[in-house]
C-alpha cells in the first residue's frame, strides 16, 4: 500500500506511473502497542509501521500499558516511537462511559479509545513535526482532533459496526439488544462519514474494499490481507 503526494496520484484516471514515490513523514496512531506483535490487530500494526519504516520516516503513537519500557524501547531500534501509559479501565468506568455516550452521536467504541493524553500527544508532535500523512489504525480514532494538512489515511482491520451489528443479533438481555443496537447505527454513519472524509483507506479483504467503496466512491481504497510467514 503506497502513498503518493502529488495531488493528481488520487484523480482515478491518473496512471500509477505519473506519480513518483518520495520519503514521507508519517505519524501513525494505534490504540495498541503493537510489540511485541501477540494479537492479530498488533501484528497488523507492527508490520505495517515496519515495512513502512524501511521507505518513509515513521513515527508510532500509540497508548502502552504500564512498565513495558523495555518493548518500547526495542521497538525504537526500528522507528521512532511515543507511549501514552494508560491502564486498563475497571468495568464500573466503561459503565459510566456508556450511561454517558448514550445520547451521543459519538459511537462508545470511539470514546472508549478517546484520552487527553493521547490528543496532546497528537497536538505535540504534530507542531514539532511537519507530517505528510496521518495513519490511524481504525476510524474509530477519527474522534481525535487532527491537524490541517497531513493526508489522513485510514487502516480498517474490521469494519466495526458490521461487529456491532453481530454483537446485536447474540445479546440475550433487552437493554444490551438495545444499546448495541444504537450502538451499530452511530457506528454505520460514523466510518462511513470517515470513509468519505479519508485520503484513503486500506481494508483487509476484497469484500470490505467493495463496502467502503459502496459508501465512498471518491476514497482509494487498497486491499493489504492479513497473512502469515509460512516459511518461518
Amino acid at each position: 500500500f503506497d502513498i503518493r503526494l502529488s495531488p493528481n496520484c488520487w484523480r482515478a484516471n491518473t496512471p500509477r506511473t505519473a506519480c513518483m514515490s518520495e520519503r514521507l513523514r508519517i505519524l501513525l496512531v494505534s490504540t495498541q502497542f503493537p510489540f511485541p506483535p501477540r494479537s492479530g490487530f498488533t501484528q497488523r500494526v507492527y508490520q505495517l509501521a515496519r515495512r513502512l519504516s524501511t521507505r518513509h520516516e515513521v513515527t508510532l503513537l500509540s497508548y502502552a500499558d504500564p512498565g513495558i519500557n523495555a518493548d518500547i524501547d526495542r521497538l525504537r531500534e526500528e522507528m521512532a516511537v511515543e507511549a501514552v501509559e494508560r491502564a486498563a479501565r475497571s468495568v464500573a468506568a466503561k459503565r459510566i462511559v456508556q450511561v454517558v455516550s448514550a445520547p451521543s452521536p459519538t459511537p462508545f467504541a470511539s470514546r472508549t479509545v478517546h484520552s487527553r493524553e493521547l490528543q496532546c500527544a497528537i497536538e505535540d508532535l504534530a507542531a514539532r513535526t511537519r507530517f505528510d500523512v496521518i495513519q490511524l489504525e481504525s476510524s474509530l480514532l477519527c474522534v481525535f482532533r487532527l491537524p490541517r494538512g497531513p493526508r489522513l489515511v485510514l487502516d480498517e482491520h474490521n469494519v466495526e459496526s458490521e461487529v456491532a451489528e453481530r454483537v446485536h443479533a447474540s445479546e440475550a438481555s433487552l437493554s444490551r439488544r438495545v444499546f448495541s443496537r444504537l450502538e451499530y447505527v452511530r457506528l454505520r454513519r460514523f466510518e462511513r462519514r470517515w470513509w468519505r472524509h479519508a485520503s484513503g483507506c486500506a481494508v483487509t479483504s476484497e469484500r470490505e474494499a467493495r463496502i467502503v467503496h459502496r459508501y465512498a466512491p471518491a476514497t482509494p481504497v487498497a486491499v493489504v490481507p492479513n497473512g502469515v510467514d509460512l516459511e518461518y
